[in-house]
């Protein structure tokens, strides 16, 4: 995380520069930037529909000049140097949504689709702007935030917009739900817009954990007759990334008798959940 002072343009590129070494081809990458944004006349390549390029305007940025400021080519230009799965972008400025048009775009309002030619165009790109790019986006007292900060954290925190019911709060979920509430609030004031690079799959940000219920109802009627032959059980005893137990694998247990398990998790990791036949 850049927090103030630390988020200039140098700043922003050295962080991104430095996740080339620390990332890998099955990891999600998150770039998140609130702040002021701005627009002014297209630059080479010219690629803006509107002849306006948008910009970040960091913390170093400068009055009526944009040296310092980042222009939408040059992120997508240092966001494509790491070799990921995905990217997320959530881009809380002013002017957002022209973050992806470009002068080719036909494009229809909420929704861009992947088909169009765009600023930040790669297929593993999912973008969350706040809104649209002739739109302003605003902090409140009210809320102490920008409307849609608040809502994308709101989102992150409610399960029930787990739409799928795969147990991830997706980039995608947090947009419907984060984007429709700015539009309410700001009484349409702001429209936030989302570019998605590979529309056939969700890109998981949050996961929420399996149901940990166990059933603790227990048979009313007992058995009179005893069984001749004392029957086995298997046990398939598996762990999931971050972690181990012990035994593991396929354990036989006599009908009557126990088994216990050691769970230990990984360093800086902690055990989320236990799951018994399925439950």
């Amino acid at each position: 995380f850049l927090y103030d002072g630390q988020a200039t343009k140098s700043g922003i590129q050295t962080a991104i520069s430095t996740l080339r070494s620390r990332v890998g081809p099955s990891d999600t990458v998150i770039f998140y930037f609130t702040g002021h944004g701005d627009q002014a006349e297209d630059i080479p390549p010219y690629d803006e529909y509107d002849d306006l390029d948008e910009y970040l305007c960091p913390q170093d940025s400068l009055p009526n000049l944009y040296s310092n400021d980042i222009r939408d080519d040059e992120i997508q230009i240092w966001l494509e140097q790491l070799n990921v799965k995905n990217i997320v972008c959530i881009f809380d400025i002013c002017y957002a949504g022209g973050m992806v048009k470009s002068a080719s775009s036909n494009y229809n309002d909420k929704f861009i689709d992947s088909d169009y030619e765009k600023d930040i165009k790669n297929r593993n790109f999912v973008v969350l702007m706040a809104s649209n790019d002739y739109e302003e986006s605003f902090s409140y007292d009210s809320i102490q935030n920008s409307a849609f900060t608040y809502y994308i954290v709101e989102g992150f925190k409610s399960p029930v917009i787990d739409k799928n019911h795969d147990y991830w709060i997706s980039a995608e979920e947090v947009f419907s739900y984060a984007g429709l509430k700015t539009t309410e609030f700001t009484s349409s004031a702001s429209n936030p817009q989302l570019f998605d690079g590979d529309t056939s799959n969700d890109v998981g940000i949050r996961f929420l954990g399996y149901p940990t219920t166990i059933p603790t109802t227990v048979p009313t009627t007992i058995p009179t007759t005893v069984p001749t032959t004392i029957p086995t059980f298997t046990i398939t005893a598996l762990a999931g990334q971050g972690g181990s137990i012990s035994p593991s694998g396929s354990v036989q247990v006599s009908a009557g008798s126990s088994q216990a398990f050691t769970i230990t998790p990984n360093t800086g990791y902690q055990v989320s959940n236990v799951i018994v036949d399925g439950i």
